[in-house]
């Protein structure tokens, strides 16, 4: 028999059906109290093809991107599911900034607080991003992101009281161990930070009267020495 032939025309998707969510920099190391990767939100069809965004999405008061008032898309960002036992962290969301770009949603300006398990100089979060009535996506889809300890900040002597007591040394004498702990703004343990030493003196010695290793050392997952 003889073969016909039919041209069916598809219009383009009109809506989107779900989101998907991703980092910009997928293998960027998160830590706490920086600024979390571009979060990237990408809106999908029916056939699972992108929809690319004309605009950014409406705000909570209903409210467009070109209105003077306009406070950001009205997505729900947040750390969901349960969190690993003494861990408390929380997703600070005050300095965050969107804009719209290849037709996604990029957000920036997110970033972890909080404190980590007792002892412990990293921990996991998963992110929830919910978007209307449309399926919340989550980032990532299994397991959780890690989060490493902040940037230290404070350097403690644990046992400064020992190291004083024992004065005055004899000439040779070798000063007790010294106990340090290094550790962020929040007090969780930095680990693998590198210290070094520097000794001075208020004495009239006619040359460097200290003796021994200065470093760098390298701090253990509990942030000390």
């Amino acid at each position: 028999g003889k073969t016909w032939s039919v041209a069916i025309s598809v219009a383009q998707p009109v809506r989107y059906e779900s989101i998907e969510v991703e980092f910009e920099d997928e293998d960027a190391t998160l830590r706490i109290n920086e600024a979390l990767p571009t979060l990237v939100v990408t809106a999908v069809d029916c056939v699972g093809v992108q929809f690319e965004l004309p605009a950014l999405p409406d705000d909570r008061a209903g409210r467009t991107q070109d209105d003077p008032d306009y406070d950001g898309p009205a997505l729900d960002i947040d750390i969901v599911g349960q969190q690993p036992q003494g861990q408390q962290l929380r997703l600070d969301l005050s300095q965050q900034q969107a804009l719209l770009a290849d037709g996604k949603i990029r957000i920036s300006g997110l970033a972890v607080r909080g404190t980590f398990a007792t002892g412990k100089s990293s921990g996991g979060v998963k992110l929830g991003v919910a978007f209307g009535e449309l399926p919340s996506a989550t980032l990532p889809q299994r397991g959780r992101l890690e989060i490493k300890c902040g940037r230290p900040t404070h350097l403690v002597l644990e046992n400064a009281e020992e190291v004083a007591d024992a004065a005055p040394y004899d000439a040779g004498a070798s000063l007790p161990p010294m106990q340090l702990r290094c550790t962020d703004v929040d007090g969780n343990p930095a680990k693998d930070m590198h210290l070094e030493l520097e000794m001075s003196h208020d004495g009239e010695a006619g040359s460097d009267p200290f003796t021994g290793p200065s470093g760098p050392f390298r701090t253990s997952a509990k942030g000390e020495y």
